[in-house]
């Protein structure tokens, strides 16, 4: 049968994996910082337990240091689950640890077992109702959310129910007054209850691993490498959604296709790194006039696309107007030199509940209209249905 110790050992190694992994994850996205606060936490977590383990180590080590490490993985924790939802670091999630300091500071609390005991459970109480508050799902979160939206209420009824066995523990040492841990009739219950706790938190943080590698997998996936914009798969899939919500009342759907004109002779005269480089100042150029909802992509090579909410055919041809004249007004500087650049644009719109064309082949529609305003002089934006010209 798994002893204690020999668990605690196991717990230390799997918290320990779980840190390198977030680790791992921060290193390759440093702007994830909650990834590096979650690490901290775990990091935290492995080396308390692993000292909790090691007996032969004075008190000082054991119980004290052991136990402050444990109780500041709760801060690691809290603001990694703030940073993830784009939130800022708040101090009270140092109160679990503030508690046990109290506990070592002061020298009644020091020498007195039961009074230790109780400061170190409700230090977890604090812990785990301040980390429950921190990963309940919020409505308008900033950034990428915790894993699985629908796991963060339960993990966090979990968590609250974790405080509250913590706190009712804290309770019955105060009550019954033990003089040492083996004095405490349901000591071997607490030390089942925290260590199951703590396998939960770290299954918790396997997921955020788990799943950040996933979204790192679908953004590559989904994601032109050379513009940083949806490629022509993103691009497809996202519309094909689009699509099927557009046919419900409340407004069109406007497909804008972009050709940069003559492109060939950019990279003839400039060179294909400079041509690359026109190619990312389109794509910024193009973002700067789309809403942060609008869709923009690039199909290959100087084609791109744009998936816009729209009330009718004028809105969508302001916007293609806006993004040529983007373009047209002012040459691309690019490796120390101007480079004129002009594009071509079609616009294709669905209307909500139309069996048209668009529905079953929306790039092949606004194709044909951008076809149209390269053969009517490039330069130029084109309806679908309307006449050249």
């Amino acid at each position: 049968m798994l002893d204690y110790i020999t668990a605690l050992v196991i717990l230390a190694a799997a918290a320990l994996t779980v840190g390198a992994g977030l680790l791992v994850a921060w290193l390759r996205d440093r702007a994830a910082s909650s990834f590096l606060w979650w690490a901290t936490g775990f990091g935290a977590t492995a080396i308390g337990l692993a000292l909790v383990a090691a007996h032969p180590l004075p008190d000082i080590v054991t119980v004290g240091l052991a136990n402050l490490l444990l109780l500041l993985a709760f801060a690691g924790w809290i603001w990694g689950a703030r940073r993830l939802d784009g939130l800022s670091l708040r101090p009270e999630a140092l109160l679990p640890a503030a508690t046990w300091l109290l506990s070592i500071a002061v020298p009644e609390l020091r020498e007195t077992f039961f009074l230790r005991f109780a400061l170190l459970n409700t230090g977890s109480a604090i812990g785990y109702v301040l980390l429950a508050r921190a990963i309940w799902p919020r409505p308008a979160a900033a950034a990428a959310a915790l894993p699985a939206g629908s796991s963060r209420r339960p993990m966090a009824l979990f968590l609250l129910l974790a405080g509250i066995w913590s706190l009712a523990i804290a309770g019955a040492g105060l009550w019954l007054r033990p003089p040492a841990l083996g004095g405490f009739p349901i000591a071997w219950l607490d030390g089942i209850v925290e260590v199951l706790i703590l396998l939960v938190i770290v299954i918790y943080g396997a997921r955020l691993v788990r799943e950040r590698v996933e979204m790192r997998l679908r953004v590559l996936a989904d994601t032109d490498p050379l513009t940083g914009v949806l490629n022509r798969r993103g691009l497809g899939e996202r519309l094909e959604r689009l699509l099927a919500r557009a046919r419900e009342p409340g407004g069109a759907l406007a497909l804008l296709m972009f050709d940069l004109d003559h492109f060939k002779r950019v990279n003839d005269s400039f060179g294909h790194e400079t041509g690359d480089l026109v190619l990312q100042a389109f794509c910024r150029r193009a973002e700067a006039q789309l809403r942060p909802d609008d869709l923009f992509g690039r199909l290959g090579g100087e084609e791109f696309a744009a998936v816009l909410q729209v009330q009718d055919i004028g809105q969508a041809q302001e916007v293609a107007e806006r993004i040529r004249l983007a373009l047209a007004r002012a040459p691309v500087e690019a490796a120390g030199r101007r480079v004129p650049v002009t594009v071509s644009v079609g616009v294709a719109l669905l209307q909500p509940g139309a069996e048209t064309a668009m529905a079953a082949r929306p790039f092949e529609v606004a194709d044909s209209a951008l076809y149209a305003a390269k053969a009517g002089g490039r330069n130029r934006v084109e309806l679908a249905g309307a006449p050249a010209g």
